[in-house]
């Protein structure tokens, strides 16, 4: 039985480069999934194309096409990084960049300290855990980021 008065308390700065890092973490994670559903629709296209037995100037048409919505997906996914990028930098601009969590033995959640904000997160609002090379993950809304380096041994992880 864990006594009850065992907290872990960790802190982490929110800088830049780890906004990127969970930025792209998250990206690569969803890649996946994104490239089904394009992957389908180019399919689909190409197999309508040869069944109406279309021209090799059609073709390259089609092909035009599948370029521009590749570019115009990847210029979607770059404005959303940098987009992202900015409110991170502008939000941490008021609050400060550092954040502490603290974790307490048979509570019903933790606590989440930035800045002047602090918010109680009850575990029955994540809805998932996943552990990486880099973060811990808790998923709380879409997902919250953890750097592995915040602990200081697998204990901690474990608690």
């Amino acid at each position: 039985m864990p006594d009850e008065e065992a907290m872990l308390e960790i802190e982490f700065e929110l800088d830049a480069d780890f906004n990127r890092r969970a930025w792209f973490h998250a990206a690569r994670k969803n890649l996946p999934q994104t490239l089904a559903f394009w992957g389908t629709i180019i399919f689909i296209g190409l197999l309508a194309m040869f069944y109406y037995r279309q021209s090799a100037r059609e073709f390259v048409f089609f092909s035009l096409v599948v370029g521009i919505i590749v570019a115009i997906l990847s210029y979607i996914y770059y404005t959303s990084y940098q987009q992202n990028l900015r409110e991170a930098r502008d939000f941490n601009a008021i609050n400060g960049k550092r954040v502490r969590l603290v974790f307490k033995a048979d509570a019903d959640g933790f606590d989440f300290i930035h800045g002047k904000n602090f918010s109680h997160i009850a575990w029955e609002s994540v809805t998932f855990y996943e552990e990486s090379a880099e973060f811990i993950i808790l998923g709380y809304s879409s997902g919250f980021y953890i750097p592995r380096s915040a602990f200081q041994s697998e204990d901690e992880i474990n608690f």
